[in-house]
């Protein structure tokens, strides 16, 4: 392959992965295509030799090992399950996203790091055009731009909940892009990174998710005290009383944006009808209540809608709405003890990373940020959200141990 095409397609699969997540705002089938054309152009684009290298380390990494281990102890669940067929169609997606993971993990790998910063440059300008239109979407309620971004569900009033989760995961990155670029005296980062963070950060409550806004706050204290601790981040009075300032008004912006009674249910009061919460407690009891039904592998993945319902009734029966409590019902005693493992081991290589470059530092928020809106949201095995997470993760352990710069030629 000539040298021309090869920066073709490296710089194509660059705009592609760094768009692809923020997308979701407009669809998960234009996500999920930006995403996998992205891999397919990277994978395009990759050199034999080193391809194989990379290969020899995916096959003696011990995070992959960890991973398989624990896709085999969710596998036990499957002939103890309720529903066995249900239990190995889940089964069966989660291996497939494990293989598109590690084409994933190839094609940044190999990404030579000229482009791996231009796909750190689209993520996050994508990130800040994504939050502006969810800001107008929900500040104005025009018909024709809810229709362009939701579809069918353009009229839903929480039609933006799930936004605020995946802004928690995504916008340390953007603060940690837009701080290089101050850093490195860029022009326009002077006098728009601090607007771009808090405006950003303000949609991110104004789209309505709870689990996002608790993920959010807890991923921004972990980012600036990182900031400040390793890399140096001098932190003003003034940034300290602005950022306190959009939390605590972000319900408050969420009010006037989608309506004061809204507000009140989305911060749990006068919700007696469906309980604190939207119903998640009541949903907490139901499942926690099976969770000895078959304690050791579980009732099978994605089986508790298949649980009887109480004759009370639930909010929802599609997922217990916390990932620890999830992991416990459906895949036992065991699979909760490997994805333990898994997210333990992750979560402590992802803080040695973060203490020695920026970029480290946001996948590690975000990944916090995406396990704590995790303890409150969907299924912890819906794809498009597991997507987030296997996203940072390798993004960050690709800039991790290499290190970027927003100048690099």
């Amino acid at each position: 392959m000539l040298k021309e095409e090869r920066h073709i397609f490296w710089a194509t699969s660059a705009v592609l992965l760094g768009s692809a997540m923020p997308l979701i705002l407009i669809g998960r089938a234009i996500s999920a295509g930006a995403l996998v054309l992205g891999i397919i152009i990277g994978l395009i684009a990759t050199k034999g030799t080193s391809l194989r290298s990379t290969m020899n380390t995916l096959r003696t990494a011990r995070i992959a090992k960890i991973i398989i281990a624990m896709i085999a102890s969710f596998a036990l669940s499957v002939p103890f399950a309720i529903d066995p067929s249900f239990a190995l169609k889940h089964l069966i997606q989660l291996i497939g996203m494990v293989f598109a993971s590690f084409l994933l993990y190839t094609v940044m790998r190999e990404m030579p790091r000229r482009y791996l910063t231009k796909l750190i440059r689209v993520l996050g300008v994508t990130i800040v055009i994504i939050a502006l239109l969810a800001g107008l979407d929900a500040i104005l309620n025009d018909e024709r731009l809810s229709k362009a971004l939701h579809g069918r569900k353009w009229n839903q009033i929480h039609r933006l909940n799930y936004m605020s989760s995946v802004f928690a995961v995504l916008l340390p990155f953007l603060w940690a892009w837009l701080l290089r670029a101050y850093r490195d005296g860029a022009t326009l980062a002077k006098g728009l990174a601090f607007p771009l963070i808090l405006i950003t950060f303000m949609v991110l409550f104004i789209c309505g998710g709870r689990s996002g806004w608790v993920g959010a706050t807890v991923a921004m204290v972990v980012f600036l005290y990182g900031a400040s601790k390793y890399h140096n981040l001098v932190i003003h009075r003034k940034h300290w009383f602005m950022g306190v300032l959009v939390v605590l008004t972000g319900p408050l912006a969420y009010g006037f944006a989608r309506g004061f009674d809204i507000m009140k249910e989305r911060i749990g009061l006068g919700v007696e009808a469906i309980g604190i919460g939207s119903g998640r407690l009541e949903i907490w009891s139901f499942a926690i209540k099976h969770l000895l039904d078959n304690p050791f592998t579980g009732i099978g993945l994605g089986n508790f809608r298949k649980l009887p319902i109480p004759a009370e009734g639930i909010v929802s029966n599609a997922h217990p709405h916390n990932f620890i409590i999830q992991l416990f019902l459906e895949t036992g005693l065991i699979g909760l003890a490997t994805a333990s493992i898994f997210i333990i081991y992750m979560l402590s290589v992802f803080r040695k990373y973060s203490h020695g470059h920026l970029y480290g530092l946001a996948a590690y928020s975000g990944l916090i940020a995406f396990f704590v809106a995790s303890l409150a949201n969907t299924s912890i095995f819906q794809p498009w959200w597991l997507t987030f997470m296997v996203f940072i993760a390798i993004l960050g352990n690709r800039v991790g141990w290499t290190g970027i710069t927003n100048n690099e030629k």
